[in-house]
Parts: C-alpha cells; sequence; structure tokens
C-alpha cells in the first residue's frame, strides 16, 4: 500500500513539473466559426441563386495575415447548423496574430460550371444548352481578422470574432441577364415562346484582386479574364409554351435568367460578309433575341411575320446590345441586367436575308395603305341581237 501511494505521489509531481513546461501545453480557444450574408439578396430572384437564405455550405481557405503560402486552414467545409458554420473538423484561433479568410460557394446543382484553380481563383463555364440551371459562384473575404476582434452584429450589439463567429459577406462574382418585353402598337400583336442572348464569350477566369479584399461591395471588373473567341454561336436560351403580347401591352418578364461570364458587350452592327455562306448568315456583334410571330390586331390575328410555315411558327428577331461605338459598356461581377424590348420597334432577323451584309428589319415601318382609288366607268359592250325565250305554256 505504502508502495502504490509512492508511485502515485511520483505521478503527481511529473504531471505538476510538465505543467510549467513550455514545450507541452493544449490551447484551450474558441473554434473558428462563421455567419454569413448573401450582397445583392434583392437581385436573388431565380431559384439557381445562391442567398442568405439558402446557402447551407461553403469551402474555406486561411492564412496567416498577409501571407499566401502555407495555409492555416485549407479547402474546408463548413456547413450550418442553427444560424452557425462549423467545420466537422475544429479549426481554431491561433494563440497570436491575426488571420485573412477566403470562402467560395456555388450552387451544387450546377457546380461542374466552376472550377477551383486556386483559393482566390475560378474558371466559369456556363451552360449553353436551352433552358439551363446555371451556377452561380460567390466569393467572400475578411482580412487581418484576429479571436478578441469585435464588430457590430445586425442587431447593432458588439459581438467577438471568437466568441459569435466570424460575419462573412458573400458577392456574386458572375453577371445575371434578364428580359422583359412591351408593345407600344395599338394596330399588332405578338406570340413569343423563346429568347436568348449571343456573340459573347463563354468561358471566363475570375481572379480576386486587390481592389476588391475589403469584403463588401460589387467586386472589380479587372478581377474577371474572359477568353477572346466571341462567337455568334455562343448563345444562351430559354424556350417556353406560346406568350401572347396584347397590342399596347406593359412590360411583360420572360421566363429564365442566365449568369453569365462578366464581359465586355459590343453591339452586332452587320452580317457577315465573307466566308461560307452559313458564315454569311450570322452577326458580328451582341444580340438579345426574341422568338416570335407578329400578328394584325385583329379579330382574324392576321400573322404578318413568322416562319414561313403552314402553321405560322415563331422566328427569331434580334436587337444588338451593348457597346454602340461611343461608349464602352460592360456586364459587371454582382449586377444584374433586365433588357426592355419594345417589340413593336421590330428587330431584325437573326439570319440574312439579303445578299449585302445590313442588317434586315422584320418590320419596315411601313403600313399596308391604298391610295388614289378610283371606279372604272362602265364599258360600252356591242349590241347583240339575241331572240326572246318565252316558255311554253
Amino acid at each position: 500500500m505504502k508502495k502504490n501511494l509512492w508511485i502515485f505521489a511520483a505521478a503527481a509531481m511529473m504531471l505538476a513539473a510538465c505543467s510549467n513546461d513550455d514545450t507541452i501545453a493544449q490551447y484551450e480557444g474558441d473554434a473558428i466559426n462563421f455567419r454569413t450574408i448573401v450582397e445583392g439578396l434583392t437581385r436573388a430572384s431565380s431559384t439557381s441563386d445562391v442567398t442568405t437564405e439558402n446557402i447551407s455550405s461553403f469551402n474555406v481557405t486561411a492564412f496567416r495575415h498577409g501571407e499566401t503560402t502555407d495555409p492555416y486552414i485549407n479547402d474546408a467545409a463548413y456547413t450550418k447548423s442553427s444560424g452557425t458554420f462549423t467545420c466537422t473538423t475544429k479549426y481554431y484561433w491561433p494563440s497570436s496574430g491575426t488571420l485573412d479568410f477566403y470562402a467560395y460557394s456555388v450552387n451544387s446543382a450546377v457546380a461542374s460550371q466552376v472550377a477551383k484553380q486556386a483559393y482566390n481563383s475560378f474558371t466559369f463555364t456556363p451552360a449553353t444548352a436551352a433552358n439551363s440551371t446555371y451556377a452561380d459562384l460567390v466569393f467572400a473575404t475578411k482580412q487581418d481578422i484576429g479571436k478578441s476582434g469585435t464588430y457590430t452584429n445586425t442587431n447593432s450589439l458588439t459581438a467577438s470574432y471568437g466568441a459569435d463567429g466570424v460575419p462573412l459577406n458573400f458577392r456574386h462574382t458572375a453577371s445575371k441577364i434578364a428580359i422583359q418585353v412591351k408593345n407600344t402598337s395599338s394596330t399588332m400583336k405578338f406570340s413569343v415562346d423563346g429568347w436568348k442572348v449571343g456573340y459573347l464569350d463563354g468561358e471566363g477566369t475570375f481572379i480576386l484582386s486587390e481592389s476588391s479584399t475589403a469584403g463588401t461591395g460589387t467586386l472589380a471588373f479587372s478581377d474577371w479574364s474572359a477568353n477572346t473567341t466571341k462567337s455568334a454561336d455562343t448563345q444562351y436560351s430559354s424556350t417556353f409554351d406560346a406568350t401572347a403580347i396584347a397590342a399596347e401591352a406593359s412590360a411583360t418578364p420572360l421566363s429564365g435568367e442566365f449568369i453569365l461570364v462578366p464581359q465586355r458587350i459590343t453591339a452586332a452592327t452587320a452580317y457577315a460578309n465573307s466566308g461560307t455562306p452559313a458564315a454569311n448568315d450570322k452577326v458580328n456583334g451582341a444580340f438579345i433575341a426574341v422568338k416570335l410571330k407578329i400578328m394584325n390586331n385583329d379579330t382574324n390575328s392576321t400573322v404578318i411575320v413568322d416562319d414561313g410555315t403552314e402553321g405560322h411558327g415563331t422566328v427569331w428577331a434580334i436587337w444588338p446590345i451593348g457597346d454602340d461605338g461611343s461608349a464602352t459598356f460592360n456586364w459587371e461581377p454582382g449586377k444584374r441586367y433586365t433588357y426592355t424590348v419594345d417589340l413593336a420597334g421590330g428587330g431584325y432577323y437573326e439570319q440574312n436575308k439579303d445578299t449585302d451584309a445590313d442588317l434586315d428589319k422584320l418590320l419596315d415601318s411601313a403600313e399596308i395603305k391604298f391610295v388614289e382609288v378610283t371606279v372604272d366607268t362602265w364599258a360600252d359592250q356591242t349590241a347583240i341581237d339575241v331572240p326572246a325565250i318565252v316558255p311554253a305554256p
């Protein structure tokens, strides 16, 4: 018994000695966790958008402040639980110094459209198939953050990064394109069953720049580098059941919104006038198009413009969009562009209808009119003797 007590006493002395040994220590700080918002929530009108309400997970990389190698956290997945985002593997605040955080999230159904290159770099290739669901890549950064630092939370109260979590403001990295149509004519009406936008860069690379490290506000346009192969064949389209646009109809949103690569948009001015016949049919710049047929606003709904088939199908009508030569126009990151098209303006045939390169209008604003209406006088007919026929009694 005395021997056992001696062993216990010796063990206690060893533990006491270890407690003062600087080479053995266990950090008992708070685990790093996050709280999120997604900037531009009011612009999130599509089920494909990442929003504050539906974001459920994101990935985080962290470095000691000012460093970009040897990550403190390396692409760790954080998931939502009771309003806070935590990681299965616990990461704790360093005992000294601060951290720079980089986080991203993509709506999981279409994550294949986004390829991660580095902690702050991604390649984006939106799907070109009709009626696709589009990836929404959102990105957040928070710089020079320490456990003991404080901030004002959404309830206007002072909160601590260590105790309450790090707030991350995610920003949409791409551009969203939508359309609505109206009809200012009282004499025409339309049937619409699709729309698209074309002659674009189909791929781009996002790299966070120093000008975008504030963590709030839209990302810089210069954070994107698009490829240089703009093509009339790079198109994004939405088709749907025929929608009637009545005479003098106010703006009507059309189904489908596209999340696309931020880029400079240069408007179409003509058809291609060299190359193969197929190439000659394509326009030379950016356009938005509506698939429609045009009818008189009469009881018979007489068709004015269609695809020429017996069933009077719809035809693509285009409107040039973007830089008109006098100013540069860009699709900026994190912004939604809603184009309002007045169908009564006519638009142009998507494909070349003539031998020259000029865009051909669907409507030449030429109403059918009649002038100098005359009625011929009765023409004299030489008399012919015709015996009268008397019916038999």
